[in-house]
């Protein structure tokens, strides 16, 4: 149990620094090219260049921690299944034990983590689904066509709507950021959880050796749908810190467009 605690907090650790990193590095960039460079046309055109790849980056990585985040709950609906399985055998062959006890425990448990499990899957989705949408498409084909002051308006108008969803992405990526810093706590329970199950239902058969084997081998497939289930967790985590760092990159130039856009002469 405590090796998973102390790896758990080394993958956020880590993915917590690099985030912090990405973000300073990004923000000391746009300074200074703020401080250096008045505002031309030319400028807005390469910021809105870099957003455009910001936002293709930001595609990807959310749809990989989508689809990282799903693969990962369909493990967890397996772990729920297998609790809830112990528990309805537990309850008719043991009932009132300390094993029935024990089973309705980590099926409580494990119907929670179930249930954030698929809240997470469903805010990555959501996040992916409108990290898809952010385009600069637009605004790039008419800065390339050589723009002037008549088409400051326009572009304007077609950039208000970007700014919007860049932050909305940012903003919900953090969301499940947060959420999947929770659930990873969760599941480090519900390892622990499953593992001490397994043994105490292999020290009941020793001592009683009536107790139903399908009862054991279910807390053994439990214990191990729960390190299967660990082993997943990490990648979901760092995918997770990617799209969000990502989706403040997109959030982060867009800020910098519209004080180009203001400022733009």
């Amino acid at each position: 149990m405590p090796h998973y605690t102390e790896d758990l907090q080394t993958t956020i650790s880590t993915a917590t620094q690099k985030l912090e990193q990405e973000q300073q590095q990004l923000t000391t960039t746009l300074g200074e090219q703020g401080n250096k460079d008045p505002v031309t046309w030319s400028s807005l055109l390469a910021s809105t260049t870099q957003a455009q790849q910001y936002a293709q980056q930001g595609t990807q990585q959310s749809a990989a921690n989508a689809a990282s985040v799903q693969v990962l709950a369909n493990v967890i609906l397996l772990m729920s299944a297998d609790a809830g399985s112990i528990l309805s055998i537990s309850s008719k062959t043991d009932f009132g034990s300390d094993i029935s006890t024990n089973a309705k425990n980590i099926n409580d448990l494990n119907n929670k983590v179930a249930y954030s499990a698929e809240l997470a899957a469903q805010q990555s989705m959501e996040c992916s689904e409108l990290a898809a949408e952010l385009s600069f498409t637009n605004m790039l084909q008419k800065l390339k066509a050589a723009p002037d002051k008549n088409t400051l308006a326009d572009l304007k108008t077609d950039f208000a709507p970007a700014l919007v969803l860049a932050q909305q992405i940012a903003d919900k990526t953090n969301e499940l950021t947060q959420h999947i810093k929770t659930l990873a706590s969760q599941l480090v329970d519900a390892v622990g959880a499953a593992q001490s199950l397994e043994v105490l239902f292999l020290k009941k058969k020793v001592d009683n050796p009536v107790i139903s084997s399908v009862l054991i081998e279910l807390a053994k497939k439990l214990s191990t749908d729960a390190e299967n289930m660990f082993a997943l967790l990490p990648a979901a985590v760092k995918s997770t810190y990617a799209a969000y760092s990502a989706a403040i990159q997109s959030a982060t130039i867009s800020a910098t467009i519209n004080d180009q856009l203001n400022h733009l002469t």
